[in-house]
């Protein structure tokens, strides 16, 4: 089981990475188990592999996060360009 731990764990790592560089990263990380038992070579889904069940429930709540943060971007900047206020810069690099 360990052996599969190394993909959480940089995942984590690239997340406070990417809140460094400004990016904002959605709370849920969609970890696939035996992905090469789930997906095969074309990139369809193995619903029948019963490693991994609850994949798509997983996926749905990493969509939700994924759409609900996307709006509420893009309705703080309709705010912004509204006032006629430029964005601000959430970090140097950008």
């Amino acid at each position: 089981m360990l052996r599969y731990r190394g993909a959480c764990i940089s995942a984590v790592h690239l997340r406070s990475m990417l809140a460094e560089l400004g990016c904002i990263c959605i709370p849920d990380i969609l970890n696939i188990p035996y992905v090469t038992k789930r997906i095969d070579e074309d990139g369809n889904l193995d619903i029948t592999c019963p490693e991994g069940k609850d994949l798509d429930a997983h996926f749905d709540l990493l969509l939700t996060q994924l759409i609900y943060v996307s709006e509420a971007m893009k309705k703080q900047k309709e705010v912004y360009m509204a006032s006629g206020k430029a964005m601000p810069k959430l970090h140097p690099y950008l």
